[in-house]
């Protein structure tokens, strides 16, 4: 089962984390479903060092992984890093470049890997 919130612009209302909770009860307790995985993101910054202990696309990946919600779901958070974006010259469409080249992995690389039961794959540089 495919479970996905997405907004008007692809955002979700609320935080990562509380939309990711409530995602997870809702395949809980109407689909009668534990989730195989939550893939969080893809959002515009590194959530790289310190970073990651205040992104909401990390928290929603964590809380998923703790068990808090009942199981214990593996989780993965996905982010891109834009800066280079923000310096002459910025490349048409740079951001939403970087957020395509990171939903194509997931689609084409991560999802069939886990699938298929062969485990994360290596990401490596994502860049077109």
């Amino acid at each position: 089962m495919v479970f996905s919130l997405l907004g008007g612009d692809n955002d979700t209302p609320g935080s990562p984390v509380s939309s990711s909770g409530y995602a997870i009860q809702v395949a809980i307790d109407i689909f009668e479903e534990v989730p195989d995985i939550l893939i969080s993101g893809i959002n515009d910054g590194a959530n790289a060092g310190l970073a990651a202990d205040i992104s909401g696309t990390v928290g929603a990946a964590m809380l998923a992984s703790s068990g808090l919600l009942g199981p214990e779901i593996p989780a993965i958070a996905i982010s891109t890093s834009t800066e280079h974006c923000l310096r002459p010259p910025v490349p048409e469409n740079c951001v939403q470049n970087q957020m395509d080249i990171a939903a194509e992995w997931v689609a084409n690389q991560l999802i069939p890997a886990l699938i298929d039961g062969h485990g994360m794959p290596q990401p490596g540089i994502l860049a077109r």
